[in-house]
């Protein structure tokens, strides 16, 4: 059945049967109309657009996301690189994995270029050597009490022999200073070239064969 509605040009009234159309033409006038909304019929739903992501994980299977959004899709690349980011690494596993192999790697590096030394009867004896000489005891008083980093500038160990170059911060009750050790180690005995550095002065501590193991 037709339903009819007023020409808002002439006052005429036209017949309206339903469809797609939103305007008709006034057969008394010419103009188009538009047909008011309560005439027409009522639009199907449409379902809710999903924003497909596909998550690709180092040793693991792949992940397929759907991300539902009403009224059609309303997320942006850079929201969606956000969610691709959050499901491959915080989200997951991989970024609690790759930050504990890097805290892993960085502790290693330092733990041997930084620690491992103080364990070497080189360091040992040379601290020892440094501690007693009067003219470092003069210059940082007492007690003197070695950084806790060594630093290793080279180091080579084959069978029973070593040799390293490495060094050290001393500090006293009056100020601090640097301990330069560069030495050998084998079955012979211990070989140090000891010197202590501060303010612009060098001190020899030890040059040549030491007892001291």
């Amino acid at each position: 059945m037709a339903k009819t509605f007023e020409c808002p040009s002439c006052g005429a009234a036209l017949p309206y049967r339903g469809g797609p159309e939103t305007t008709v033409q006034c057969p008394y006038c010419g103009n188009t109309v538009v047909v008011p909304e309560e005439l027409r019929p009522p639009r199907p739903e449409r379902p809710a657009a999903e924003f497909v992501i596909n998550v690709e994980r180092p040793g693991q299977l792949p992940v397929m996301i759907n991300v539902p959004m009403q009224g059609g899709p309303s997320m942006t690349p850079e929201q969606a690189r956000r969610l691709r980011r959050g499901a491959a690494g915080c989200g997951g596993c991989g970024c609690f994995g790759t930050l504990l192999f890097l805290a892993l790697f960085i502790g290693g590096m330092v733990y041997i270029f930084g620690l491992s030394i103080k364990t070497n009867p080189m360091y040992t004896c040379a601290v020892a050597e440094a501690q007693k000489n009067s003219a470092v005891v003069q210059l940082l008083g007492t007690p003197i009490t070695p950084a806790f980093f060594a630093w290793i500038n080279n180091f080579k160990s084959s069978g029973d022999q070593e040799s390293g170059v490495f060094s050290t911060d001393l500090s006293g009750p009056k100020g601090s200073g640097s301990l330069r050790v560069s030495g050998t180690r084998d079955s012979s005995g211990l070989s140090l070239n000891v010197t202590f550095l501060k303010d612009e002065r060098t001190i020899s501590v030890l040059s040549g064969k030491t007892q001291c193991r």
